[in-house]
C-alpha cells in the first residue's frame, strides 16, 4: 500500500502534468490570435494609431501583446505577454509572461512567469516562475520555481524549486527541492532533495533520492529519476527525468526531460525537454522543446522551439520558434518566429517575424514583419506592416514596395501607393 506521502506526491505531480498539458494545449487558439493581431491595432500603421514600440502606454484586452523598449502596460485578461527590457507591468490574470532584462512586475495568478536578467518579482498563486540570473523573488503558493543562479527566495507551500548556483533557501513544506552547487537550505518535511556539490542540509521527515557517479540503473515505472554523471538509463514509462552530466538516454513516453550538459538524446512522443549545453537531439512530434546553448536540433512537427545561443535549426511545420542568439534558422511554413539578436533567417511562408538587433532576414511572403534596431532587411512581395523602432535601414540592400507607408525616406525611396511616407519628420 502507498504511503500517504506517496499519494500526496503522486496528486503533486498529475496536478503538473495537467497545467504543463493545458498551456500547450492554449499554444494552438494562441497563434490563431496572434495572427489577428493587425486587426486590433497593435502594429504601426500609416503615422496613427497602435505603435508599442517606444516609450507607448497602453491600455486593452489584447490576446498576444509583445513589448520591447520603455513600455508601460496596464490590462486584464491577456494569454501571452512578452517583455525585452524596461517595462512595468501590473496586471491580472494572463496566461504567460516572459520578461527579459529589468522589468518590474506586480500581480496575482499568471500561470507561467519566466524571467531572465535583473528582474524583481512581488506575486502570488503563480503556478510556474522561472528566473534566470540575479532575480529577487518573494512570494507564496506557487506551484513550480525554477532559480539559475544568484537568487534569494523567501517563500511557503511551492510545491517544486530548482536551484542552480549560489542560492540561499528558507522555506517549508515543499515537496521538491533541487540543488545544483553552494547551496545552504533549512526545511522540513519535503518529500526530494536532491543536491550535487557542495552543499550544507539541515532537515527532518525528507525521502532523499540521490545518485551521484558510476551508477547503472533498470527499471520501470517510477515517477522520478535523477543521475548525476556517468550514469546508464534504460526504461519506459517515467514521468520526469533530469540528468546532468555524460548520461545516455534511451527511451520512449516520458513526459519531462531535462538535460543538462553533454547529452545525447533519441526518443520520440515526450512532452517537454529542456537541453541546456552540448546536446544533440533528434526526435519527432514533441510539444516544446526548449534548447540553451550548442544544441543541434533536427526534426518535424514540434509545437514550440525556444533557442538560446549557437543553435543550428532545421525544421518544417513548427508554430512557433523563439531565437534569442547567434542562431541560424532554415524551415518552411512556421507561424511565429521570434529572433533576439545576431540571427541570419532564411524562410518562406511565415505569418510573424519578430527580428530585435543586429538580425538579417531574407524571404518572401510575410505578413508582419516588426524589426527593432540594427537590422538589415532583404525582401519582396507582401510585407504588409513594417515597424521600425530606432536607426536607419540601409536602403542599398532593400528593395520595397510598401503598400502601408510609414518608413524611414532619408535612406530609401518607396512607392507608397496608400500614402503616409511621412519624408519630411525623417
Amino acid at each position: 500500500m502507498e504511503s500517504p506521502r506517496s499519494e500526496h506526491f503522486a496528486y503533486k505531480l498529475f496536478i503538473l502534468i495537467n497545467v504543463l498539458g493545458l498551456v500547450i494545449s492554449d499554444y494552438q487558439a494562441c497563434i490563431k490570435m496572434f495572427k489577428r493581431l493587425d486587426k486590433r491595432g497593435i502594429l504601426k500603421r500609416c503615422n496613427g494609431g497602435g505603435d508599442i514600440t517606444d516609450g507607448e502606454t497602453l491600455n486593452y484586452n489584447s490576446d498576444i501583446i509583445i513589448l520591447h523598449s520603455g513600455e508601460t502596460l496596464n490590462y486584464n485578461d491577456s494569454d501571452i505577454i512578452i517583455f525585452h527590457s524596461g517595462e512595468t507591468l501590473n496586471n491580472n490574470d494572463s496566461d504567460i509572461i516572459i520578461f527579459h532584462s529589468g522589468e518590474t512586475l506586480n500581480y496575482n495568478d499568471s500561470d507561467i512567469i519566466i524571467f531572465h536578467s535583473g528582474e524583481t518579482l512581488n506575486n502570488n498563486d503563480s503556478d510556474i516562475i522561472i528566473f534566470h540570473s540575479g532575480e529577487t523573488l518573494n512570494y507564496n503558493d506557487s506551484d513550480i520555481i525554477i532559480f539559475h543562479s544568484d537568487e534569494t527566495l523567501n517563500y511557503n507551500d511551492s510545491d517544486i524549486i530548482i536551484f542552480h548556483s549560489g542560492e540561499t533557501l528558507n522555506y517549508n513544506d515543499s515537496d521538491i527541492i533541487i540543488f545544483h552547487s553552494g547551496e545552504t537550505l533549512n526545511y522540513s518535511d519535503s518529500d526530494i532533495i536532491i543536491f550535487h556539490s557542495g552543499e550544507t542540509l539541515n532537515n527532518n521527515d525528507s525521502d532523499i533520492i540521490i545518485f551521484h557517479s558510476g551508477e547503472t540503473l533498470n527499471y520501470n515505472d517510477s515517477d522520478i529519476i535523477i543521475l548525476h554523471s556517468g550514469e546508464t538509463l534504460n526504461y519506459s514509462d517515467s514521468d520526469i527525468i533530469i540528468f546532468h552530466s555524460g548520461e545516455t538516454l534511451n527511451y520512449k513516453d516520458s513526459d519531462i526531460i531535462i538535460f543538462h550538459s553533454g547529452e545525447t538524446l533519441n526518443y520520440n512522443d515526450s512532452d517537454i525537454i529542456i537541453f541546456h549545453s552540448g546536446e544533440t537531439l533528434n526526435n519527432n512530434d514533441s510539444d516544446i522543446i526548449i534548447f540553451h546553448s550548442g544544441e543541434t536540433l533536427n526534426y518535424n512537427d514540434s509545437d514550440i522551439i525556444i533557442f538560446h545561443s549557437g543553435e543550428t535549426l532545421n525544421n518544417n511545420d513548427s508554430d512557433i520558434i523563439i531565437f534569442h542568439s547567434g542562431e541560424t534558422l532554415n524551415n518552411n511554413d512556421s507561424d511565429i518566429i521570434i529572433f533576439h539578436s545576431g540571427e541570419t533567417l532564411n524562410n518562406n511562408d511565415s505569418d510573424i517575424i519578430i527580428f530585435h538587433s543586429g538580425e538579417t532576414l531574407n524571404f518572401n511572403d510575410s505578413d508582419i514583419i516588426i524589426f527593432h534596431s540594427g537590422e538589415t532587411l532583404n525582401n519582396r512581395f507582401r510585407q504588409h506592416y513594417l515597424s521600425f523602432s530606432t536607426g536607419h535601414v540601409d536602403c542599398s540592400t532593400i528593395d520595397m514596395n510598401t503598400s502601408a507607408g510609414g518608413v524611414d525616406c532619408t535612406t530609401m525611396t518607396l512607392n507608397t501607393s496608400a500614402g503616409g511616407g511621412d519624408c519630411q519628420r525623417h
